[in-house]
């Protein structure tokens, strides 16, 4: 950035910041100092085909007229700008006083350091200058945030005990508390974490003589915390379980009632830990959970889900609360659909049997998310073998509804594969044939992009041929890109996490399932034009190593029809050749690519096996030409940017 733009750049904050409408926007204009605050930065630059990446250190003295216009500019706005304006500039001291360090490799030796040192009490005594107007609370735990690292490492014997003089001026009992809340993520140690829960519980209980006076408290203060910007993600969790815990009579009830009150607002979320609370304490709260439940507002039934998310009542239900959790588990909300799905791992561990049956319950939407793997995990874990011809069923229209499996889908996919492989065949089909027929909805996708490396069908031999063949029978009636995606499910089962990179790890250990594979398409099907170009679709998308791995089966399919006397081979090859420019030839900078190389050298090994001039051959023979072309024009382009022709 130039000196011009630097200047520009505080020209244009300073008229923000008095402007009448500064806080109707997302972001404060003082955020725009922060990068005049920098004391190092990171270069890039290329060496030959290396990306370097390089420091600079910032001049104290070429940039010192402009960091004593924004530290006016801070002091100003954290005395006198909108309660949001000031928190913001007593954040941004942090950043300011931030040492440095070294953005790329090299760490800043002490003399870049100590060349900062002066610029750095500078700053302190600019908080020193907000420190004497006595400022509100939230500027107070900002500055208090901004100073802390400092007073207690600052390698500067003055500047330390600056800090720490002026930390000691800012962080009274209430600054302690809001910076508690406002940054719960600060301190990770058990320990600590459970001190600090301890003293945060014990001022809110000097404070608030109930649960409301706790919910109205509460609100207020992360309301505002979250309104002036001083933190985006405050939390109070901890503590105030601490608090239930320990005075439930005084605290649980009123705070339940309040939070139901206050649904909509901040401190609903905590609501739920007063119902569990009271829970344990009486073993009965189906009133109050009943009455949640069959509210006609969403956020109490959020509530409710919360609670029964917790799953602690799981060991021991009431009927009203397994109730409550299959009326819930369909309820017209997402998030409360979600909160119900995402709790039933956990319920798993305490009661499997009521996860089990819920994560089956008809009526749940099968697309929520993250949320939508959690069922699966659950009867995963329960184990398959376990579940009941109905219980079967149940899964399967899971399987075949949910939009896009993801890992725990794919392990049940496989358990399935393990014990009943024809159904696991056919819940791809059902869901080629939902996608087809029914659109599936938004976002439905039949075949996901990933497989998570999982194996889905076990065996070998002619019971894999036959579900392979079962696999591709509906082919001929998919449209194009369909049959490209049944290629993908086909492939998948076949050789589990093949990627683009990989060819003798993984492919080796599967070389019977691919030849049971190739011969499969081998037997599928007539050879009408109509069959023939429904399965050139569906060889387009084949993977460019079953083919290199397996080329005497390949050279057959071509053969065949070739020996019949036809020309249906042509439309094949083609597309198999074409699947290999997918990924069979790879390139790099600066050598030859292996990929290229290891494809020119098996297609070569597969010609010297083949019959020559017949399809098979020919077709390797291309593949051949194809990856030793690729190899040339790798070297030649590496010559060219070597020389600096670009």
């Amino acid at each position: 950035m130039s000196p011009e733009h630097h200047q520009a750049l505080i020209d244009l904050v300073s008229r923000l910041v008095v402007a009448e409408d500064i806080d109707d926007h997302a972001n404060s204009p003082l955020e725009l100092l922060e990068e005049l605050l920098e004391r190092d930065g990171m270069r890039t630059r290329m060496d030959g085909f290396e990306l370097k990446f390089l420091n600079y250190w910032v001049s104290t003295e070429k940039t010192e007229r402009w960091r004593v216009q924004v530290r006016g500019l801070l002091v100003g706005q954290a005395l006198h700008g909108s309660p949001r304006q000031r928190v913001m500039a007593a954040r941004l001291f942090e950043p300011a006083l931030r040492l440095p360090f070294g953005a790329a490799t090299v760490t800043a030796g002490a003399d870049v350091v100590a060349e900062w040192h002066a610029d750095k009490l500078r700053l302190l005594d600019a908080v020193g200058e907000i420190v004497e107007c006595a400022p509100e609370p939230m500027v107070r735990v900002a500055l208090a945030k901004a100073l802390r690292l400092h007073s207690e490492h600052d390698s500067h014997v003055a500047s330390r005990e600056r800090a720490a003089a002026l930390l000691e001026a800012v962080e009274d009992d209430e600054a302690w508390l809001l910076g508690a809340i406002a940054w719960p993520w600060e301190i990770f140690e058990p320990a600590e974490v459970e001190a600090r829960d301890r003293r945060l519980a014990v001022m809110l209980a000097d404070r608030c003589e109930d649960g409301r006076a706790l919910g109205a408290f509460l609100e207020q203060t992360l309301t505002e915390i979250v309104e002036t910007k001083l933190s985006d993600n405050p939390a109070v969790g901890g503590p105030v379980l601490s608090l239930l815990q320990d005075a439930t009579a005084i605290y649980a009830e009123s705070l339940w009632k309040w939070g139901i009150g206050h649904a909509g607002g901040p401190v609903a979320p905590l609501a739920w830990m007063a119902l569990a609370v009271l829970r344990a304490e009486r073993g009965d709260v189906d009133a109050d959970l009943e009455g949640a439940v069959k509210s006609d507002d969403a956020a109490v039934r959020r509530i409710a889900a919360q609670y029964l998310g917790s799953a602690d009542w799981a060991s021991d239900p009431t009927p009203t609360e397994i109730a409550a959790l299959e009326r819930l588990a369909g309820d017209e909300d997402p998030r409360v659909r979600n909160l119900i799905s995402t709790s039933l791992p956990r319920m798993g561990q305490i009661a499997p049997r009521l996860a089990v049956r819920q994560a089956l319950a008809p009526g749940a939407e099968e697309g929520d998310g993250r949320g939508a793997d959690m069922p699966f995990h659950t009867v995963v874990e329960y184990g398959l073998d376990k579940l009941d011809d109905e219980q079967l069923d149940a899964l399967s229209a899971r399987l075949t509804g949910v939009m896009e499996p993801g890992y725990a889908a794919h392990q049940a996919f496989a358990e399935l594969g393990r014990l009943d492989p024809r159904r696991m065949v056919d819940l791809w089909l059902a869901r080629l044939r939902r996608e087809r027929e029914e659109d599936g909805g938004a976002g439905y996708r039949a075949v996901p992009y990933d497989d998570f490396r999982i194996e889905m069908l076990p065996g070998t031999g002619e019971d894999l041929v036959d579900l392979l063949g079962r696999l591709l029978e509906p082919l001929p009636t998919l449209a194009g890109w369909r049959r490209r995606e049944l290629a993908r499910i086909f492939w998948r089962l076949v050789v589990p996490g093949l990627r683009d990179d990989e060819l003798d790890e993984v492919v080796a250990e599967r070389e019977a399932e691919i030849e049971a594979a190739w011969q499969a398409i081998d037997d599928h099907g007539g050879r009408s034009d109509s069959d023939l170009v429904a399965l050139a679709d569906f060889l387009d998308e084949t993977p460019w190593q079953v083919v290199l791995a397996a080329p005497n089966a390949v050279a057959l399919l071509l053969e065949r029809d070739e020996a019949a006397g036809g020309d249906g081979h042509r439309p094949l090859a083609e597309a198999i050749r074409a699947a290999m420019s997918y990924g069979g030839y790879g390139r790099t900078l600066g050598e030859a690519s292996p990929r290229s190389a290891e494809t020119a050298r098996r297609a070569g090994a597969a010609i010297d096996g083949l019959e020559a001039g017949s399809a098979g051959a020919r077709l390797f023979e291309k593949i051949a030409a194809a990856a030793s072309r690729e190899i040339d024009r790798d070297r030649r382009q590496d010559d060219e940017e070597m020389l600096g022709w670009h």
